[in-house]
């Protein structure tokens, strides 16, 4: 299941992307895509209804990020390179927050990239690189996974 936002900045509705790529609203079911949403209860509240069911989307509407639900998972053509928690982190959440909130204004949804667990291609012996037609599968447990082939540059 492909969860996502779509309509105006400010006026979001949730959505989910069907299998034949058309955008189904989900707001009769669920408020947002976040918090509650995305927990075990949630994700089955938004699975329970056929999306063939669910008003499509008609136009071309604005869309917010796409996320793959966890029935979607995966990894790189299925071997997992990275397998990390904040626990591996060299600097701990509420350090990173202190820090960059003493020059920049925190909001609530702020996303603070921080870089990447151990394991990445480059610190594998021998060092590995991605390859054209390889499926990469990141994600988050919890929250899910997004999919994305690699293209020979």
């Amino acid at each position: 299941m492909k969860l996502l936002r779509h309509g105006p900045p400010g006026r979001e509705k949730p959505g989910l992307l069907d299998g034949e790529g058309r955008i189904r609203d989900l707001s009769a079911h669920v408020d947002d895509i976040a918090g509650e949403a995305l927990t075990p209860e949630g994700l089955a509240r938004i699975s329970a209804p056929d999306p063939r069911g669910l008003p499509a989307i008609e136009g071309s509407p604005r869309i917010g990020p796409r996320l793959d639900t966890p029935d979607e998972a995966g990894d790189v053509d299925g071997r997992r390179f990275q397998d990390g928690s904040t626990a591996t982190m060299i600097f701990k959440v509420p350090r990173i927050i202190a820090h960059l909130g003493r020059f920049l204004p925190l909001q609530p949804g702020d996303v603070i990239s921080t870089g990447t667990p151990p394991g990445a291609g480059p610190g594998q012996k021998p060092p590995v690189c991605l390859k054209g037609g390889e499926v990469m599968r990141p994600g988050f447990e919890g929250l899910g996974e997004r999919t994305r082939k690699v293209v020979q540059a």
